[in-house]
């Protein structure tokens, strides 16, 4: 009987330790199941994020436009006459500041210099809400300041356009030839920054610094003979933000275009009259 109780206590410690074997397999093997399947769905949710971000940051990076700048002293005419030569025929579009566009719309734009500061577009790709904020300095033989400063928008500059803007005033400029005419080079100090908005919702800042001063010619009466102007330093700072600042939101709810010539305006003229002309040489 003794034996009989031993064995039955035995057999059910062994059943109760298979059982529990068996419950414990089990419950492994669910547990590395879950760790499996999470662990899978980690990694494909990773390898999606990483997949739609080198998707995002690829699409920035094909959208993102850097404007080219460069400065030009120039005249209207002349401008309007090398992109005829070269088959141009992109906008080109021209802001002044307060003192208005006589150095354009005047009859002697052929022959009037003026300093410009070119920024091209030489992307396919278009930028919106430029804005375009100058600060210029002419610093006199007196050591006084003169300032010309201004704002200037507009809303789309396509692949290939370019904007001229007008870098000094009448004032400025008329100063400026008053210290040549004794013997005084003028120091001149321009700065423009430049915001707008890619394709891609990224928000250009670029900051275009240039210091000037005019090289004065002199004969040995001490007439002014000719004159240049040498950049002394010239800085292009960039910055690119790809959430849009407050201050461009705030801008574009209250957006305005600012007055401008379109260059291509004034190479339909010429066009226009050197086929009147050559229509009238034809004739005789």
């Amino acid at each position: 009987m003794g034996n009989y109780i031993v064995c039955t206590i035995g057999a059910a410690i062994t059943i109760a330790t298979d059982w529990w074997i068996f419950i414990a397999t089990i419950g492994a093997g669910i547990i590395a199941g879950l760790v499996t399947l999470i662990a899978v769905w980690y990694t494909n949710k990773k390898t999606i994020e990483l997949y739609e971000k080198g998707r995002r940051d690829e699409k920035l990076k094909e959208s993102l436009v850097y404007l080219k700048t460069r400065f030009i002293r120039t005249t209207p005419h002349l401008f309007a006459t090398k992109l005829i030569n070269n088959d141009i025929h992109d906008n080109v579009y021209v802001f002044s500041g307060d003192d208005g566009f006589g150095f354009y719309d005047s009859g002697d734009y052929s022959t009037k210099y003026t300093m410009l500061l070119s920024l091209r577009n030489a992307s396919a790709k278009s930028i919106h809400n430029v804005i375009m904020t100058v600060e210029s300095k002419l610093l006199t033989k007196e050591d006084s300041v003169i300032g010309y400063e201004f704002e200037n928008r507009i809303d789309l500059l396509a692949g290939n356009e370019e904007i001229l803007i007008k870098m000094f005033s009448d004032v400025q400029v008329t100063k400026a030839f008053e210290g040549l005419n004794q013997s005084y080079s003028p120091k001149l100090e321009f700065v423009c920054q430049i915001m707008y908005l890619t394709e891609g919702g990224q928000e250009i800042y670029h900051e275009h610094t240039r210091h000037m001063v005019f090289h004065v010619d002199v004969s040995e009466n001490g007439e002014l003979k000719s004159f240049g102007i040498i950049t002394k330093k010239c800085e292009d700072k960039h910055e690119v933000k790809e959430v849009i600042s407050s201050l461009m939101q705030k801008n574009i709810k209250n957006w305005s275009n600012s007055n401008y010539r379109n260059l291509q305006d004034r190479i339909a003229t010429i066009r226009w009259d050197r086929a009147i002309a050559q229509k009238g040489s034809s004739h005789n």
